[in-house]
């Protein structure tokens, strides 16, 4: 794909990541689309006047022109070679929804920090045309900043991503996608497939486990959790290594190979964020990360309902025991109120439901 800085790129998804994606881009020269789903507008609203985001923190301050700033999802990715889907994986079947009936094979759809989002796109492709060339569909692990929105027109980057690690359907291209990347984020390497992709996000033991075992401070405080600063001590971050190795037990039986990490990789105050990112104000620059303010937020909705629980499943499929995912998983539901196995992003729902393991691992590696 040649990739001019004339070339627009779309940005699908207008929260802190999609907001600090198309402002590090329109920093650096790129026109850029930013595109907010109709029922999400208001989130936008701020943008749409000026067409300019102000950026602070890691990467600097500046106000950032954006190209184009629309509700019109035929309008944004008009034109466009590169679609960046950043939308929190419990927000992204709308867009993704959409693009499924709009994208062209001649596209490439990034989804970042997609948990499982590539399988639930083809799926969704699939769907609307059985047999039909797909476009080059990347999943990233994690996104490449920490980023919170101080004001509706503004985004502040605290930390910046030292690895990005991406699979692609078809999974021969995976190698292609992360060079694509690597034009915008040196940090990318390739994985095997996107399953494999999906299982090295570490936001998923780090968010998702911190806040379920800090839910008490998180409904006491109503805002004010700081993760980093607060909840990741050593009783925690001793399940998020019991986590992260039963993770990487489930990613073998798929002809996943994901990261090991040494034992103190998971310790306080940052955990595996900090073997994946890096800030200016070190330590400091995290602890600013505040959230979740309420046990339904993000946290666990995305990183247990929509990621730990459907590892779990893969898990049981093949056969792996994996009795510290199935209590997180069953706790989780509990103190949200929601049953993850059932409403999460499932098997059944990314359409592997009644698929074997061979026929998961053939259909990630085709």
């Amino acid at each position: 794909m040649s990739m001019s800085k004339d070339q627009p790129v779309a940005v699908l998804g207008g929260g802190n990541g999609g907001c600090a994606l198309a402002a590090d881009l329109g920093a650096r020269g790129h026109a850029v689309h930013l595109y907010e789903h109709p029922d999400f507008a208001q989130g936008i609203r701020a943008i749409l006047g000026r067409r300019v985001i102000r950026m602070s923190g890691a990467l600097g301050e500046k106000e950032v022109a954006v190209r184009l700033v629309t509700t019109d999802l035929e309008a944004a990715i008009a034109g466009v070679d590169l679609i960046n889907v950043v939308v929190p994986s419990t927000g992204q079947e709308p867009f993704l929804s959409a693009l499924a009936r709009l994208v062209r094979p001649s596209q490439t759809v990034v989804i970042w920090a997609g948990r499982f989002g590539a399988l639930e796109l083809l799926r969704l492709i699939r769907a609307q045309s059985p047999g039909g060339k797909l476009p080059l569909i990347v999943e990233v692990d994690t996104l490449p900043y920490g980023a919170r929105k101080p004001a509706p027109d503004s985004v502040r980057i605290l930390y910046t991503s030292t690895r990005l690690i991406a699979g692609a359907i078809p999974a021969a291209r995976s190698e292609e996608a992360a060079d694509l990347l690597r034009r915008f984020f040196p940090e990318a390497r390739a994985v095997a497939n996107v399953l494999a992709a999906a299982f090295c996000n570490p936001a998923l033991v780090v968010y998702g486990i911190g806040a379920l075992l800090n839910a008490a401070r998180i409904e006491h405080m109503k805002g004010e959790f700081f993760l980093f600063s607060e909840g990741i001590t050593p009783a925690v971050a001793a399940v998020m290594r019991g986590a992260y190795g039963e993770m990487m037990q489930v990613a073998k039986a798929y002809d996943c190979e994901i990261p090991s990490f040494p034992s103190e990789a998971f310790d306080g105050p940052l955990s595996l964020e900090g073997a994946c990112f890096e800030s200016p104000q070190g330590a400091a620059g995290f602890a600013a990360m505040d959230g979740p303010r309420d046990v339904r937020g993000r946290y666990m909705m995305e990183n247990i309902g929509d990621a730990l629980a459907p590892i779990a499943e893969l898990g049981a499929k093949a056969g792996v025991q994996t009795p510290l995912l199935d209590a997180i998983v069953t706790l989780g539901s509990t103190v949200c109120g929601v049953d993850f196995r059932a409403k999460g992003r499932n098997l059944a729902r990314l359409g592997i439901g009644q698929a074997s393991v061979r026929e998961i691992v053939q259909l990630i590696s085709q």
